[in-house]
């Protein structure tokens, strides 16, 4: 690393926020302080300061007098930390330094990005494990809760000034899912400290015990490992606690099998326990990066492993390990290769502690990880620069910057349906020329954030009932280059002011309906609409063709809002859907459903109505709307067409927070309404 990277990394003030619900009582109850807090140890040397954000109580602080070098931040509510908590307590403990805000793990990182978002911090979102690709492994691709973590896992992917995971095939599947640019997402994985997870003496090893550490969970798939004990010539040894321990003791007990249970086990009580063994078997379903199979290997145990993803990558059969089927029969016949030939059994783990100093020693991860925050602090990393940059800042003007930073914040995405608030740009730089109302600041923010990944890049985008085409505009603005094609029933007097170059956006239009409108295949890397599906009669034939249309791996966002007023508009369009319908209507056209958010129910539509009567059109013209309609449909409700005797008040700046404010507060009651009531907006993508 050269000096000046050095001496970077000298002035960075690294906080990492736990995960969601985790504190450092529960890693040193489940065994896990020493070794997830061990790579922050290692750091503390090289960075400016280190702070831990627990999600405990007073009680965690405690354990700073046994970290030296790293500060503990706990929350002051009983509920739990807001995000402005947490960035004042960051900006009062950096002291001048250079800001870095970093998840250990993804769920929870909402918070971490929304604070980076307040102190314009860089936001690095490391994930040890996809967490939307355990959810849908566990409960199924269409559960509630596997679109609620692509949903979070999408929206903290796209605020990350850089991602890191712990294997190839998750960066793989990241940019493929999201749709996220190839220098953004990089690999730094799981490590183990070789010197404490040294080879034993093999004397103290009891031929034939077989070990296993972990959750006694349904992914560790243990009762196909008990389907495989039966009259097995050796013992297994369970170091562990969950939901299956009854189950599985009982089944033991029932069936006479040779299984010996033991409660969790601290970290650096593991290698004694494991050189007291003759191999190791880890039996999952699937994993993400297991650090106790790293640990295992380092002391140089033969492991038997099923051939699953996250561990398939990680081994070599016959070369560091012997892989197998997941069912009983698989595992068992290679438990009986290891315990009967013990040349194959040294042989293997003597390759696997070899593969493991190769690729996943602590002073290898350290230098990745420096080398990771030297990248995202330097001026060319792409993300914002703290606050306070290298200077000093006094404590009157860290706290002038923060209320100014909420503020802001309140002001930008108070229309927010959901968080993280961080996605919204500033508030004037969203207005449509359509108006300022706070459904469509949140919609253009939705836009914004989803073209995100493809900034800078050439690509082609097709608008479906583009309408007056201003998004071309709205596009270009932010950097999208390529070709656009906008799309409508009806044609637009404005579509000749926005054909031609926006930006570097070729733009063009077609008149039509999408689903008999000849489109190439296999050709739009971004495909979006917004209120125009519930429009279309045969919205099944429409999404077909938007399916074809789109190239392999290309992405979709469709916007399908409640009316943004019931009075002025009627229940328009052919129909309503729900997230089922929704869903099910992409699925079956080929498209992978990759997150869904709510666009509003009936107190946003209550909200909307006043805005519209109020700010738009004035209180008369809203009542007296089929009267007045003289001069069309966009004329008069933008108060236009000679109409200067009705009244039309001013969007100020601070009307314009109030409402957006309001209409985040008239979301936050929306779930308790009936769901026809409700829009919907939906991210797909086409499988590659």
């Amino acid at each position: 690393m050269t000096p000046v990277a050095m001496s970077r990394l000298r002035r960075l003030y690294l906080v990492v926020t736990m995960t969601k619900g985790m504190s450092l009582a529960a890693w040193e109850k489940g065994g896990h302080l020493s070794r997830e807090i061990e790579i922050y140890r290692r750091l503390t040397p090289h960075l400016g300061g280190i702070t831990i954000v627990s999600h405990g109580n007073a009680s965690d602080q405690s354990y700073a007098q046994r970290l030296p070098g790293i500060d503990i931040l706990v929350p002051s509510r009983a509920a739990g930390w807001r995000a402005a908590d947490l960035a004042e307590q960051i900006l009062q403990s950096a002291k001048g330094r250079q800001i870095i805000v970093k998840t250990n793990q993804l769920p929870g990182g909402d918070l971490a990005a929304e604070a980076a978002a307040m102190l314009g911090a860089p936001f690095v979102a490391r994930n040890g494990y996809l967490h939307a690709e355990f959810i849908e492994r566990m409960r199924g691709k269409d559960h509630p809760d596997a679109r609620d973590a692509r949903n979070l896992e999408r929206r903290i992917f796209v605020a990350a000034t850089r991602i890191v995971v712990t294997t190839p095939a998750m960066r793989r599947t990241a940019m493929e899912r999201y749709g996220l640019p190839d220098e953004k997402i990089v690999v730094v994985p799981n490590y183990v400290d070789a010197d404490l997870f040294a080879p034993g003496d093999p004397a103290n090893a009891v031929p034939g015990r077989i070990g296993f550490v972990g959750r006694l969970a349904p992914q560790k798939n243990l009762d196909a490992l008990f389907d495989g004990l039966r009259g097995f010539q050796g013992e297994l040894v369970l170091v562990g606690a969950g939901e299956l321990e009854d189950h599985l003791r009982q089944r033991a007990e029932t069936e006479r099998l040779p299984v010996e249970f033991r409660p969790p086990m601290q970290n650096h009580e593991l290698p004694a326990f494991l050189h007291g063994c003759s191999g190791f078997v880890l039996p999952s379903l699937f994993e993400g990066h297991p650090k106790v199979l790293i640990e295992a290997m380092s002391t140089g145990l033969p492991c038997v492993v099923t051939a699953v993803p996250g561990i398939a990558e990680m081994v070599e059969d016959e070369v560091n390990a012997l892989l197998c089927e997941p069912n009983g029969a698989s595992i068992r016949h290679a438990l009986d290769r290891l315990v009967a030939d013990p040349v194959l059994a040294g042989r293997l783990g003597g390759a696997a502690r070899a593969s493991v100093l190769s690729r996943f020693s602590l002073d290898l991860v350290v230098k990745n990880e420096l080398h990771t925050l030297a990248t995202v602090a330097a001026p060319e990393a792409g993300g914002h620069p703290s606050p306070n940059g290298d200077l000093p800042m006094g404590q009157d003007e860290r706290h002038r910057y923060l209320r100014h930073a909420r503020r802001q914040l309140r002001a930008e995405a108070g229309s927010q349906a959901r968080p993280p608030l961080h996605m919204l740009q500033r508030s004037d730089a969203l207005r449509s020329e359509r108006g300022d109302s706070p459904l469509r600041i949140y919609s253009d923010a939705i836009l914004a954030e989803a073209i995100t990944p493809f900034a800078g890049r050439s690509v082609a985008v097709l608008d479906v009932g583009c309408g007056r085409g201003h998004y071309a505009a709205f596009l270009g603005q932010r950097g999208i280059v390529g070709e656009y094609l906008g799309v409508d029933i009806a044609t637009s007097d404005d579509w000749q002011r926005f054909a031609g170059t926006q930006g570097g956006l070729n733009t063009t239009f077609r008149q039509g309906m999408i689903e008999s409108l000849d489109l190439p295949n296999a050709h739009f890397d971004f495909i979006f609409s917004s209120s125009a599906l519930e429009h279309i009669a045969d919205d099944t034939a429409a999404v077909a063709k938007l399916h074809a249309a789109t190239r392999p791996g290309g992405l979709g966002l469709h916007l399908v809002p409640a009316p943004g007023s019931i009075v002025l508009y009627g229940y328009h369009g052919w129909r309503r859907y729900d997230p089922d319908t929704l869903c099910r209507l992409f699925e079956a056209a080929g498209f992978e459903v990759s997150g869904m958010a709510r666009l509003g129910g009936l107190p946003s539509l209550a909200l909307h109505a006043v805005w519209i009567g109020t700010l738009e059109a004035g209180i008369t013209r809203l009542i007296l709307h089929d009267w007045l309609r003289k001069g069309g449909p966009d004329d008069h409700w933008r108060g236009r067409a000679g109409r200067p005797w009705l009244p039309r008040l001013r969007q100020g700046p601070k009307a314009l927070r109030a409402y957006a404010t309001a209409f985040g507060m008239a979301r936050r009651v929306d779930p308790l309404l009936p769901r026809p009531t409700s829009g919907y907006a939906i991210w797909t993508r086409r499988p590659a």
